[in-house]
């Protein structure tokens, strides 16, 4: 699922769509941190963790890299995760701002 410039609306109604598929887990990635708490709530999933806030912005980030990949699910959250100091790859599609 790609949540990237998603308004509130659509990620309400993206949630909503996950809501009845009830997945076991949801994978979304150009997650706009700003909506991603709207998909969450919409979809009833107990727990989303997205990359961009596990990272500290560092001097000279682009806008685009605060979105970045995120999981949902449903039940206890996981308690363990990749580390957050891992460095980004550099010049793909992700790396670009939009036009």
């Amino acid at each position: 699922m790609d949540l990237m410039f998603r308004s509130a609306a659509a990620a309400r109604r993206q949630g909503e769509l996950l809501r009845e598929l009830k997945p076991d887990l949801a994978l979304q990635q150009e997650v706009n941190l700003g909506t991603a708490g709207t998909l969450q709530r919409a979809a009833g999933a107990d727990w989303l963790v997205c990359a961009a806030s596990l990272r500290a912005c560092a001097t000279g980030d682009r806008r685009v890299r605060s979105r970045g990949v995120a999981i949902a699910g449903y039940g206890p959250a996981p308690r363990a995760w990749p580390a957050a100091d891992v460095p980004l790859p550099e010049g793909g599609p992700a790396d670009r701002d939009p036009p």
